[in-house]
């Protein structure tokens, strides 16, 4: 079976991918930070005598930035949840020729031959009027195909094997991921990232 990678261009699938990525940073970084070790030695006694009046150090920015990094993180995570909860995602309908001749599954051919009649001449182009010329041609064609699906064995085999009376498609795969960062022009400066977070 042939697969075909397709990319997410519409970003909709991306989303979940910056949760995940998201969540794995903030998520440990904001148990260490409340839960991590403290500075525990600021009470204690200093082991060597004071020889001089020790200058108080300055507080430092550090925490607070901490802080602003894990509030934008948690804000962030907040809005691609929402994003991921609010974005349809549109999912293939399985082509059922059961389904377009409204008959049951595994029924005899004369049934489906029956059901086949009756649909051609209620969906046939001559029979229907002027606004429905071009649905009553889409539905035939289904029906026809719907049809020889069911009353051909080959293509009958076909479509109980592998869902299609056609036999074996190609299979398509989505990454999630757009297909910018995976370009040729901009592998270098995506690398050059993934080494400064992950290295």
């Amino acid at each position: 079976m042939r697969s075909k990678y397709t990319y997410d261009e519409s970003g909709v699938t991306f989303f979940y991918y910056a949760l995940t990525v998201l969540s794995l940073v903030v998520a440990p970084a904001t148990v260490y930070m409340l839960f991590g070790k403290k500075n525990s030695d600021a009470g204690a006694k200093p082991k060597t005598p004071k020889v001089r009046a020790r200058i108080p150090k300055k507080k430092s920015a550090t925490p607070n930035l901490k802080l602003g990094l894990i509030l934008a993180g948690w804000a962030l995570i907040f809005l691609l949840s929402y994003k991921v909860k609010t974005t349809e995602v549109m999912e293939a309908k399985m082509w059922d020729p059961y389904e377009i001749l409204g008959i049951d599954n595994g029924e005899k051919e004369e049934t489906i031959t029956r059901a086949y009649r009756k649909l051609s001449l209620k969906w046939h182009p001559d029979k229907v009027g002027k606004d429905l010329k071009e649905k009553a041609g889409e539905m035939m064609a289904e029906i026809n195909r719907a049809h020889k699906t069911l009353t051909n064995a080959e293509a009958r085999e076909n479509y109980e094997k592998y869902g299609n009376p056609d036999g074996m498609q190609t299979q398509s795969m989505g990454i999630a991921l757009p297909k910018l960062l995976v370009e040729a022009h901009t592998s270098p400066f995506v690398l050059a990232l993934y080494g400064l977070v992950f290295g």
